[in-house]
């Protein structure tokens, strides 16, 4: 049997970082677990491979956390690493690339290509950044896998790839998270409450969900977990004095996996209310804790919920948020379903197609 050496750019790894360290973390953990690929992580937090072995791990600086530093610390080292470790492929988890062909095949992932299609969301640095480099990374990387078909047909719209070299490997759930029975955080929500899992940046659409449980006194509350920088977090605190639910809304931040896993499985229902995203994580997550799911009627939901959510039509409508939450909190019949749904594709699985891609690439150097 033979083995791919496969270096992983894990460098944009850090603390606090949401879905793509979600993201990062479980495929590195499943193609570790294979006999016929060796790998070797570059990460400037170990901490977070802590399933590999110490020697599979290369430290880079905690500056390589920041896009500029970043981008110039892959210019400077990416292809010593190459002729360090002798890797045949480069796997880069997200959407950057040096600015020329790599002497090794590589595998790029995108997970949105949100600030091109949708950039009343985006700030102007970030539009400019993948107005930038987007294409021509896609152009320099030898495959380029995207995590779902909605961002595979938005990524070809917008900048435009050669379809032998783009393919769609969804994500995974993470396994079950601990039992709705375990002990929960002595600081923790007392009364029921539903559960906000993401950022708070435009795009996620968290005030609606917050003008949601203004219009009325609930039997539960509202708890936003997720990081969020200090002005994004002050115009959510700053809402809801002004809307009066501050008894019932709660942003308790950035959770560890463990806290994390408690509030999904305590929770009443799952609440997404995101106007774009390029997968949605969280669908996954809360279908496989066993939690009704709520989410906006937006294609890439539709693709990873199938038929186990309940989608909401007009999420910026509080309106509607309110209703399809009460909805589902008195009829909860379908949870074994979508649990089955959400755990019919594992991390095990995603790394199996990402190895039969890596066979489909030329080994070693390229002439």
């Amino acid at each position: 049997m033979s083995v791919r050496r496969v270096l992983v750019d894990a460098a944009i790894v850090k603390p606090g970082l949401g879905g793509l360290r979600t993201y990062v973390r479980g495929l590195v953990d499943a193609l570790a677990g294979r006999d016929d690929v060796g790998l070797h992580v570059v990460t400037s937090c170990p901490d977070d491979f802590d399933s590999l072995e110490r020697s599979q791990l290369i430290e880079c600086s905690p500056a390589t956390r920041h896009f500029v530093a970043r981008t110039a610390w892959r210019e400077r080292t990416i292809g010593r690493l190459i002729r360090q470790t002798e890797a045949d492929l480069l796997l880069v988890p997200y959407p950057e690339m040096t600015v020329r062909p790599l002497p090794i095949p590589t595998v790029m992932v995108v997970h949105d290509v949100r600030a091109l299609v949708a950039p009343r969301y985006e700030t102007a640095p970030r539009r400019l950044r993948f107005r930038l480099a987007l294409g021509r990374a896609c152009r320099v990387a030898t495959s380029v896998v995207c995590v779902s078909e909605f961002t595979a047909m938005s990524l070809d719209a917008s900048v435009g790839i050669d379809p032998s070299r783009l393919h769609v490997i969804g994500e995974a759930a993470p396994p079950p998270p601990v039992e709705a029975s375990a002990p929960f955080p002595a600081n923790g929500p007392e009364r029921p409450y539903v559960l906000y899992v993401g950022s708070l940046l435009p795009h996620k659409n968290v005030e609606t969900l917050i003008r949601a449980f203004a219009l009325e006194p609930m039997a539960y509350d509202l708890v936003l977990a997720g990081p969020g920088s200090d002005r994004q977090v002050a115009h959510v605190r700053r809402l809801v004095n002004e809307l009066g639910c501050t008894d019932r809304v709660r942003h308790v931040g950035w959770l560890d996996d463990g806290t994390l896993s408690s509030y999904y499985a305590h929770a009443s229902a799952i609440v997404l209310p995101s106007l774009h995203e390029g997968f949605g994580l969280p669908v996954l997550e809360g279908m496989q804790a066993g939690v009704p799911v709520v989410a906006s009627d937006i294609p890439p939901f539709r693709e990873v919920a199938g038929p186990h959510a309940t989608l909401v039509e007009r999420p910026r409508d509080p309106l509607a948020w309110r209703d399809a939450i009460n909805a589902v909190l008195f009829d909860a019949t379908s949870i074994g379903a979508a649990r089955m749904w959400a755990g019919r594709t594992t991390w095990t699985d995603i790394a199996a197609d990402f190895v039969k891609l890596f066979a489909e690439l030329p080994a070693g150097p390229r002439p």
